[in-house]
Formats: structure tokens, C-alpha cells, sequence
């Protein structure tokens, strides 16, 4: 079941196999769970992210809080982890569509708009924001946008958009 997949790192195509996976974390070390070999025009990786949440759950991995890559950000995910009863946090891209002032936009243009607070975390300078808002493909979520004060003059900010149940 090998096939050419998007390689976000190199940003381009490479032969490879496709696994989605669970990991379990905790204060020590990190415990490879499960995985599932997606492959194509069999299930969807969503429904393989699934099976991997059912199994846990049911072996009694004790996970509260669920971290997934945005790929997996999607409604029919996080109403999976809700009827469990699970926390969640993931990011989401640039582009999604968040809701503010009566307006759908973009979250990286709403992050233009808003006023965010400094706080200092393991000794970086973090810029925060963060409301419930209705993102796209997620209901009504908590929204966090952050970016890293950079020491560097020429390296380029750090944002991230964060979306959670929590």
C-alpha cells in the first residue's frame, strides 16, 4: 500500500506509506498506542482516527485530553471525542473561517484585528489572544491565537491557531 503522498516538510511528493497513529504522553516519556495503514480508496483517515479513539477507549488508555494535527480538526472528529466526554486541542490553518463581528474571515485576518496580551512562558514572550468563537468545520470552540516574540530581527514570527473544547 505504498503511494506517492504530500510531504509537508519538503513540501513535495515522496513514495511512502500513509499510518495514522496514537501516542499516549504523560510527565516521563511518550508510549506508541496503535496505528492503521490508510490506504487509498479504503476508508477515510478520519474514520481510521476514529477506530484508533474506540479501541482506547475501550483497552482504558486513561488520555483526558486528546492532541490531534489539524487534519484531523474537523466536526465529525471532535463530536466523536465530546461523546466520551474527552478534551481536545489541535491547531487549524490560516485560512480557516472563524467568526467576528458579524463577519466570516479568515483567522489569520482576524489575528490583524485583535490586541493581544504578553505572557512569559519557560522565559519567551508569547503574544495571546483568546475567545470562543464559530470556526469553520468545528462549531463554536475556543480560539487561541499566539505569537512568539522573535530575539532575532530577521527571523520570521512564529503565530499559531489553536482550537479546543477546553
Amino acid at each position: 500500500h505504498a503511494g506517492k503522498y504530500y510531504d509537508h516538510g519538503i513540501h513535495s511528493y515522496i513514495w511512502g506509506q500513509n499510518i495514522v497513529y496514537a501516542l499516549y504522553a504523560d510527565e516521563k516519556t511518550t508510549y506508541p498506542l496503535g496505528f492503521r495503514l490508510y490506504k487509498k480508496n479504503d476508508k477515510r483517515r478520519i474514520e481510521l482516527a476514529i477506530e484508533l479513539v474506540d479501541e482506547l477507549i475501550e483497552i482504558g488508555v486513561p488520555a483526558d485530553t486528546y492532541l490531534f494535527d489539524m487534519f484531523y480538526s474537523t466536526e465529525e472528529f471532535v463530536t466523536h471525542l465530546k461523546g466520551y466526554g474527552k478534551e481536545w486541542v489541535s491547531a487549524v490553518k490560516s485560512d480557516t473561517r472563524v467568526t467576528y463581528g458579524g463577519d466570516r474571515i479568515r483567522v489569520d485576518a482576524l489575528a490583524e484585528r485583535i490586541d493581544t496580551v504578553p505572557r512569559i512562558v519557560n522565559g519567551d514572550i508569547y503574544h495571546i489572544w483568546t475567545q470562543k468563537r464559530e470556526v469553520g468545520r468545528l462549531g463554536e470552540v475556543k480560539l487561541l491565537i499566539t505569537e512568539k516574540e522573535s530575539s532575532d530581527e530577521d527571523e520570521e514570527p512564529s503565530v499559531k491557531y489553536i482550537v479546543s473544547n477546553k
